[in-house]
């Protein structure tokens, strides 16, 4: 079957539009633009559960940090995903975010705002050592902010 022209110009639009809108209003965090944030982390403990009453994998603890990040650009929006935080540990262990809370997590920090929320990891009770990790892009390395957990119980 053979389509026409036509509509493979809207389809390359269509695909165009929904790519360009994932990255409007984000920034790129590149120190030379000027552009800084702040993340720090205010409080880290530990849970028996998660948001939905589940108890951690026998040997692993659920991990809850409450996050501040201020974005010092006077104009420009950044993304922050709950996917753009993992934990790495002295070990060599990273982990992805386990839960958050959907109606309070910011996903985006707007210019000159400083924004606060938890997110959670289920990593293993004998880590040590770890940094939360803030990626805004994935493919950008000199995009990334690192902050010391604090020790927790």
């Amino acid at each position: 079957m053979k389509i026409p022209k036509n509509h493979i110009v809207i389809l390359n639009l269509s695909l165009l539009l929904i790519l360009s809108s994932a990255f409007i209003g984000c920034i790129d965090l590149d120190e030379d633009d000027g552009a800084e944030i702040e993340m720090e982390i205010l409080e880290a403990e530990t849970r028996t559960e998660d948001l939905d009453g589940d108890a951690p994998l026998e040997g692993q603890i659920f991990l809850y940090l409450n996050v501040s990040i201020k974005n010092f650009d006077d104009e420009q929006t950044i993304s922050a995903d709950p996917s753009h935080f993992t934990i790495e540990t002295e070990k060599g262990n990273e982990y992805e975010y386990h839960d958050y809370n959907y109606d309070e997590f910011p996903f985006f920090i707007g210019a000159g705002n400083r924004e606060y929320f938890w997110i959670s990891y289920e990593i293993d009770e004998n880590e040590t050592g770890s940094e939360l990790v803030f990626e805004p892009f994935a493919f950008a390395e000199e995009d990334v902010y690192n902050v010391e957990i604090p020790s927790y119980e």
